[in-house]
């Protein structure tokens, strides 16, 4: 029993030596670390206090990943980080004189605030047939929103050359919705080689795979706004 008490002090002034040896890059957090370590550096899960506070994932000493930090005055923020600074989505709670503190949410660029998206729209991904993908935000605020897609053929219209027989255009044969939603889709078709459709009362954050016959396009609108969309289809 004394030897088990003995190995156990032994192993805690090993721990407690292991912290003391663990250091934090930014000044401002040096005082006190409690946490994982690699190569005498905050590695891992960790706690740092020292002028300001901060808890929670540690590269090379540094805030990497996700975490809460807190400034003396009060103020933290709580979300990604990298390299030690605001990197990724996350809150910024500001302590203020007056009675109502100042609250900011989204993303964040090399400790700057990028905004309330990261991006206002992603095309996530198109099928080997479709040539280009371009979307615009149009400068109209009108609402509700809407989002114009023109869908344009290389060949659509044209005579083939199997058959004799026109190249039919291009069409979107189905329109999945992964998140939001729209109230109609009216479809334009007066031009030899592109199909117009017009996405009505969008609700956002919109996220929908356009089928084009056996091709598709996924695009992500994160940004309440209107849109056009061109697609280029090789076909």
């Amino acid at each position: 029993m004394k030897t088990l008490s003995i190995a156990f002090l032994l192993s805690v002034n090993y721990c407690m030596a292991q912290q003391a040896d663990c250091t934090v890059s930014v000044k401002e957090l040096q005082g006190s670390y409690t946490g994982e370590c690699k190569g005498q550096k905050a590695h891992g899960k960790g706690k740092a206090t020292g002028e300001d506070v901060y808890e929670g994932d540690f590269k090379n000493g540094l805030p990497d990943g996700t975490g809460k930090y807190t400034w003396k005055n009060g103020s933290w923020y709580e979300g990604a980080f990298k390299n030690g600074m605001k990197e990724g989505e996350g809150v910024m709670h500001y302590v203020t004189a007056s009675a109502k503190d100042s609250i900011i949410t989204g993303f964040w660029k090399k400790g700057m605030y990028a905004g309330l998206y990261e991006a206002p729209y992603r095309v996530q991904s198109k099928s080997y047939m479709i040539s280009s993908v371009k979307v615009d935000e149009l400068k109209t605020t009108t609402t509700p929103f809407q989002i114009e897609v023109y869908l344009t053929s290389v060949s659509g219209g044209g005579a083939s050359i199997y058959n004799g027989g026109e190249v039919p255009k291009p069409v979107i044969s189905d329109v999945i919705v992964n998140k939001g939603s729209y109230l109609s889709m009216d479809a334009v078709t007066n031009t030899p080689k592109s199909n117009f459709y017009y996405f009505k009362d969008v609700i956002y954050p919109f996220s929908v795979n356009f089928k084009i016959g056996q091709e598709e396009v996924v695009i992500d609108f994160n940004k309440p706004a209107n849109y056009k969309v061109d697609i280029r289809s090789k076909q």
